[in-house]
C-alpha cells in the first residue's frame, strides 16, 4: 500500500505553506495539489521556476510513469460546467447528494473515467515516491470529492489532515481575487460542514485537525505533532525551508523566496467592520465549532 497524507479544507487556508514544510522531511514528499496534475495540462509551473514539461523532476516523473507502469499522462478534466458540478462537487443537501451518487453509480462514462483516474493517481503516487526516495506523499488537493474517491482505492493507506483558517482570513484572501465576501463566508461554512461529516467517520488514528493560526504561531511544535501523527521520525524543519529541493505547484507562494513563516492577519485592517461581523454571522455554526471569535 502507498501512504498518502491528504490535506482537506477550503482554499486560502495555508495548504501551500504546509506542503513546503512537510516536504522538508526526508521521508515525506509533497508536490502540492496532485489533483491538479490529473485535471490540468502540464504547462503549469513548478516551484523551481520551470514549467512541468521542462523541470527535471517532472520530466523524470512522466518518463518513469510511462516506463514502469505503461500509463501515459492524460487530463481527466471535465470542460463542461454541468459535468464538473455533477461529477466533482459533493452536495450539502442529503437528498440531492443521494441522487447524485445514484446517477454516478449507474453512469458507465463516469465509471470508466473514474477507474482510469484512480489508476493514474496510484501510479503517480508510486512514481513520485520512487524518484524522490520517500515513503509518504502529502497531497494538498483539498477536494472533498477527490478524498472520497481516494478513500475507496484499496492500494492507498490514507491519512487525513483537516486544515482550518479563521473565516475572516479566508474571506479577505478570497476578496483579493474579486470574490464576494458574503459568498466566500457562506462557502467556507458549507465546505467545513461537509468536511466535518467525513472527518467524524474517519478512523481516530488517521485524522488530525490543524489550525493555520497555530501552525504560523508555533511551527516547530505543530510540525512535530504532525510528524508523530504521520508516524515518521522527529525532524526539525529548517528555518530556510524554501532553499531545499521543492517541486511544488499551487498558489503564488511558490514563487516567493521569503521563508519567514508569518501569521497573515491582514483581514483585521482590510475588512470593514460590517464584513467581519457578517462573515462571523454567516458562518456562525462552524465559527463556534472551531472556537473562533
Amino acid at each position: 500500500m502507498y501512504r498518502v497524507v491528504y490535506i482537506m479544507g477550503p482554499g486560502h487556508s495555508g495548504s501551500t505553506l504546509l506542503a513546503f514544510l512537510l516536504n522538508t522531511h526526508p521521508d515525506i514528499v509533497s508536490v502540492g495539489e496532485l489533483g491538479r496534475l490529473i485535471t490540468k495540462k502540464t504547462d503549469r509551473r513548478c516551484s523551481c521556476g520551470e514549467s512541468l514539461s521542462k523541470c527535471y523532476f517532472w520530466v523524470q516523473f512522466f518518463k518513469t510513469l510511462e516506463t514502469d507502469s505503461g500509463v501515459k499522462y492524460k487530463s481527466f478534466n471535465y470542460e463542461n460546467h454541468f459535468l464538473k458540478q455533477l461529477f466533482n462537487v459533493k452536495k450539502s443537501n442529503v437528498i440531492v447528494e443521494s441522487l447524485r451518487q445514484i446517477i454516478l453509480s449507474q453512469n458507465p462514462f463516469y465509471q470508466r473515467k473514474l477507474m482510469a483516474a484512480s489508476r493514474f493517481y496510484v501510479e503517480a503516487v508510486k512514481t513520485i515516491q520512487k524518484i524522490s526516495n520517500t515513503k509518504i506523499l502529502a497531497d494538498t488537493s483539498k477536494s472533498i470529492t477527490r478524498f472520497e474517491i481516494l478513500n475507496n482505492i484499496p492500494d492507498l493507506d490514507l491519512y487525513l489532515i483537516w486544515l482550518v483558517r479563521d473565516v475572516r482570513g479566508y474571506v479577505n484572501s478570497a476578496k483579493r481575487k474579486d470574490r464576494n465576501s458574503e459568498m466566500a463566508a457562506t462557502k467556507w461554512a458549507k465546505t467545513h460542514r461537509l468536511i466535518r461529516e467525513i472527518y467524524n467517520e474517519f478512523p481516530l488514528n488517521k485524522k488530525y485537525m490543524l489550525k493555520y493560526e497555530d501552525l504560523c504561531m508555533n511551527p516547530n511544535q505543530k510540525m512535530n505533532e504532525l510528524f508523530q501523527f504521520i508516524r515518521v521520525a522527529d525532524y526539525k524543519v529548517p528555518d530556510d525551508y524554501k532553499s531545499m529541493n521543492h517541486h511544488i505547484f499551487g498558489n503564488r507562494m511558490k514563487k516567493s523566496s521569503d521563508t519567514k513563516i508569518k501569521h497573515d492577519e491582514k483581514w483585521k485592517s482590510s475588512l470593514s467592520q460590517y464584513e467581519k461581523e457578517k462573515s462571523l454571522q454567516l458562518a456562525r455554526e462552524m465559527v463556534d465549532f472551531f472556537g473562533y471569535n
